[in-house]
């Protein structure tokens, strides 16, 4: 495969492995006879970013990015990775059909007229992003949104399989998606770590996160001073989805000062924005 050498494995000071890939998959699923049939929905969005990145060089220095001269070496790398995503799921599972979701260039995305401030602290990303993006789209047969973002395409894919659905994502917030059925499993293709997400946990999660917002989303200000510690006191995962909002709502109103309208207002809002949205679901908000 042509390379410019070894990719270094720390973009953004986090692990990548995106040439050659670790041939060790870790806590992977027990092997089933027969296999169970499955559906396999991909990210491919994280695909497209981690083969941009070129590594850095002896020096610690970052490699030049690429030139559109040499895309062709981050093509060959994301197919690998494609690739490796579906060999990988095959071992365990007898995969009936696999959705490749990528952004679209054209989507709608409601948040963005929720909350003005969504997502604005995050840099420009580069050309070669966009690119990869296309030319998965274009080789593998990738999907896209009519509204939204691609995880709420996953959203959409996941809410019509069920448990039936492996989900292929390096993106911790996914797990929300996990609440239909027994849960299901999913692959963090940077880890490269298998992972049982139950419908139980990946309601805890949600509602976490429902208390403590997503500063990568620039979601931070409509539970001001709340933070994961107030999460884990007033929740907890045996709750029934009832004790889970009262906790939601204790946060809130904690954050507010007892403000109950300033409350349920924000509380609302960041539902809307964090809470991954079928298309029909994404109509009715609007």
């Amino acid at each position: 495969m042509a390379s410019r050498g070894n990719i270094n494995n720390d973009y953004n000071n986090e692990e990548i492995h995106n040439d050659g890939f670790e041939d060790v998959i870790k806590f992977h699923p027990p092997i089933i006879l027969p296999k169970p049939e499955k559906i396999l929905v991909i990210d491919g969005d994280s695909i497209a970013w981690i083969v941009s990145y070129t590594g850095k060089d002896e020096f610690g220095n970052k490699k030049p990015d690429y030139t559109e001269d040499e895309y062709y070496i981050a093509e060959g790398l994301a197919d690998e990775m494609f690739m490796k995503i579906i060999n990988s799921c095959e071992e365990y599972f007898e995969i009936k059909n696999t959705y490749l979701c990528l952004k679209s260039e054209n989507s709608v995305n409601p948040r963005y007229n929720w909350l003005p401030s969504y997502k604005q602290n995050r840099p420009s990303s580069l050309p070669i992003i966009s690119h990869i993006s296309r030319y998965l789209k274009e080789k593998h047969s990738g999907l896209s949104p009519k509204i939204g973002e691609t995880d709420d395409l996953l959203c959409e894919l996941v809410n019509l399989t069920g448990d039936k659905a492996i989900i292929c994502s390096i993106d911790k917030d996914i797990k929300q998606l996990c609440n239909k059925g027994n849960g299901n499993w999913m692959l963090d293709y940077k880890k490269w770590e298998w992972n049982f997400v139950t419908p139980q946990e990946a309601r805890y999660l949600f509602h976490c996160q429902w208390i403590t917002g997503d500063p990568g989303d620039n979601i931070i200000a409509l539970s001001p001073g709340v933070g994961i510690k107030f999460a884990q006191k007033v929740l907890k995962e045996d709750m029934t989805d009832l004790e889970m909002f009262f906790g939601v709502w204790q946060a809130y109103m904690k954050a507010w000062k007892n403000d109950s309208q300033k409350a349920w207002e924000n509380m609302q809002l960041a539902w809307k924005l964090l809470k991954l949205h079928t298309e029909q679901e994404f109509k009715q908000l609007n």
